[in-house]
């Protein structure tokens, strides 16, 4: 079976998801991999494979029932934050913090209710819904969070 990548320039600054590498037959089911280089990327799908069958494994149950692999949520995830920041850019002109209102500096895009706490909820689809992601910068993220996220520039 053959295995198919592509580059992908993500709208954040993340380089985990530059590559993506799927499946000849790929079907919104199966798994992604995902790396910084074509490599990592198929090397990432070829960990989530065995026997030429994807383990069942890293499957999230929707409200509906359907199940979703936990790299489709990733990359729906990664759309939907895109689309989150073009909607505040076309709306406002610019990208802000919806908490501080700053502009400058770093931006990130915050999940209200955790992509993990979808998936153990069994309401996977709420990881990817524009209403569940939100703009903040950095230190309001941190804040909000109580993380500790790398300040380097990536």
């Amino acid at each position: 079976m053959k295995i198919i990548t592509q580059h992908i320039y993500p709208p954040i600054p993340i380089r985990d998801y530059d590559w993506e590498a799927i499946w000849e037959d790929y079907d919104e089911s199966d798994y992604i991999g995902y790396g910084r280089t074509e490599e990592a990327a198929i090397e990432n799908l070829m960990e989530q494979t065995t026997d030429d069958r994807t383990i069942e494994m890293n499957h999230y149950k929707q409200k509906d029932g359907t199940r979703i692999s936990k790299a489709e949520i990733d990359r729906r995830v990664r759309k939907t934050k895109a689309v989150v920041l073009e909607n505040q850019r076309t709306e406002h002109g610019y990208n802000f913090c919806v908490d501080c209102g700053r502009s400058s500096g770093r931006l990130d895009c915050s999940h209200i209710v955790s992509v993990d706490k979808c998936q153990k909820m069994g309401r996977a689809e709420l990881a990817f819904d524009e209403s569940n992601i939100e703009v903040l910068c950095r230190e309001c993220h941190q804040l909000r969070d109580k993380l500790t996220i790398n300040k380097k520039t990536i």
